[in-house]
């Protein structure tokens, strides 16, 4: 049996991760563990640590990487605690291979401690570009530190293979937080309003907004512009609270104050995977720049109004309506996804992120990987002269 270690630091990579979860456990080759950190470990952030418990999956190695201040100071001190975290875990345990996703600076830490110990490193969403975060350098850099890499799309293999990786190790696999969709029951509206103690109107919107972190961007006027915005256009507001990025706090700030002064924006730390998806499942609209906005509601054929730059560069789905923090361009973007005319125009909408099974060709992969190879030597595939990323 090979020991795979899964890296998880927020709620938003759990989610992901719990198909694949269940697809492990059926494997006979393979045993997992979870390391966890991040965000889940913060009261602040709704202690989301309990949502893997809850599943009662194996929690083996847990650490506090977080200082409390959200400035790039502080980022950069987590950072460096979070090497510590992870290089004390691999000097402990033998682990055969090393399980991240996405773009976080957890993740970063975590795949850059795994370097000198020689343990091979496999990667969920890479390839993917967003400009408004720097996240996007994170990815890359994350990419060029793994070994085998499983992405989303067409686009994204061509682009990790244009950073340098053998095309051999780069797997389409889709999405594979879609997989949920097979698994995850929807539950009724008067469920949905019994646990979180809320009444919604028939048309209601979701509403998350994350920081931009690449440039000189005011967080907090970004803020008040959104909810000024929903205020204007009168729908309930479901809100779920930003990651832990810098500058989070603005923002946290900017909804505590919209909440308090109107009371149909209904605000949440954390909803977990079946909230959410039942929620998606009835709302009318998503507004924000999550990046469920751009993977998963297409599925639902939900209308998203994409604000600002934190999204720029990755693929969109024609459900997306794309619009810079502008109070009268929001207002007439989310009137427009809340027309008959622009739900009629998506309701045959394909999702380019789904695939249907993700989760198995991720495991049925790190199989046959691990199974004939370890090796973490890497060498840079050079594209031939006229040669395209295939």
């Amino acid at each position: 049996m090979k020991t795979v270690a899964i890296v998880t630091t927020s709620r938003a990579d759990f989610g992901i991760y719990i198909p694949i979860v269940k697809e492990l456990q059926k494997s006979k080759f393979l045993n997992y563990f979870f390391i966890v950190t991040g965000s889940h470990l913060s009261p602040i952030h709704g202690y989301t640590i309990s949502e893997i418990e809850k599943e009662k999956f194996k929690i083996e190695e847990k650490g506090e990487v977080l200082l409390l201040s959200d400035t790039p100071s502080s980022t950069v001190k987590s950072m460096s605690l979070a090497l510590n975290f992870f290089a004390d875990i691999f000097s402990r345990r033998k682990i055969d291979l090393l399980l991240v996703l996405g773009d976080r600076f957890e993740m970063h830490s975590a795949a850059l401690a795994a370097l000198p110990f020689n343990i091979p490193v496999a990667h969920i969403h890479g390839g993917e570009l967003t400009f408004g975060a720097i996240d996007d350098s994170l990815r890359h850099s994350i990419t060029k530190l793994s070994h085998f890499h499983f992405v989303a799309t067409e686009e994204y293999r061509r682009r990790v293979i244009q950073l340098g990786e053998n095309p051999n190790n780069v797997v389409v696999s889709g999405a594979p937080s879609l997989d949920n969709l097979k698994d995850v029951k929807i539950l009724s509206r008067k469920e949905i309003e019994k646990k979180l103690k809320v009444c919604l109107e028939d048309n209601f919107i979701l509403v998350t907004l994350h920081p931009e972190t690449v440039g000189r961007v005011s967080n907090r006027k970004n803020a008040e512009i959104l909810f000024d915005s929903l205020v204007e256009c009168n729908f309930q507001a479901i809100v779920t609270m930003p990651n832990a990025d810098p500058q989070n706090s603005e923002i946290r700030s900017v909804i505590y104050d919209a909440a308090k002064k109107n009371n149909r924006i209904k605000v949440f730390e954390n909803l977990g995977t079946q909230m959410y998806f039942s929620l998606i499942s009835y709302a009318s609209a998503m507004v924000g720049n999550s990046s469920s906005g751009i993977i998963e509601a297409a599925s639902f054929k939900l209308p998203v109004v994409n604000i600002g730059d934190r999204q720029k560069g990755r693929a969109r789905n024609k459900n997306v309506i794309d619009c810079p923090f502008d109070k009268r361009k929001i207002v007439d973007s989310l009137n427009k996804a809340m027309g008959e005319e622009f739900r009629e125009s998506i309701k045959d909408c394909k999702n380019i992120y789904e695939k249907g099974n993700a989760s198995r060709i991720i495991v049925k992969n790190l199989e046959k990987y691990l199974l004939k190879n370890s090796n973490t030597m890497k060498t840079f595939y050079d594209l031939k002269s006229g040669e395209e990323a295939k």
